[in-house]
């Protein structure tokens, strides 16, 4: 029987936090009762989706906070990205031109078809001013 785990990081905006990231999943998700292999298939789901978030960021030159949360119990683990600060969504058509949406879709869409490969449920949340949320939950098979 896996005990219920919960735990936050707190980290900044930046590719240099990737790592902290990484290590972050790692560490969590090894008292789960994951496989090695899904383990792994979860880091990346997470990694990819915090590198679209800090890159969008960086692009959109908005400074802030990452918080990610990694709840697990029984059957299933879940992440949630919080992404805090002046949030703006990826490729919102609003804050973009549509010749730029356009150039952008096709390298920020791998990210989004690998991590709804990896997790079987995927929730984007967004209230402007407020919560910019991903939530992504991987079952027990």
């Amino acid at each position: 029987m896996v005990e219920q785990i919960t735990n936050e990081l707190v980290t900044s905006k930046k590719t240099e936090s990737l790592d902290e990231i990484r290590e972050f999943v790692k560490s969590v998700t090894r008292f789960t009762g994951f496989s090695g292999r899904e383990r792994r298939l979860i880091s990346l789901a997470v990694e990819t989706a915090a590198t679209g978030i800090i890159l969008n960021a960086r692009e959109q030159h908005i400074k802030g906070e990452l918080s990610v949360k990694i709840a697990a119990d029984e059957t299933r683990l879940r992440v949630e990205i919080n992404d805090s600060g002046d949030v703006v969504p990826f490729g919102s058509p609003a804050e973009i031109g549509i010749g730029e949406l356009i150039n952008r879709l096709p390298s920020h869409s791998l990210g989004i078809f690998l991590i709804r490969r990896i997790m079987h449920e995927v929730e984007y949340e967004y209230k402007k001013g407020f919560i910019s949320k991903l939530t992504m939950i991987r079952f027990r098979m």
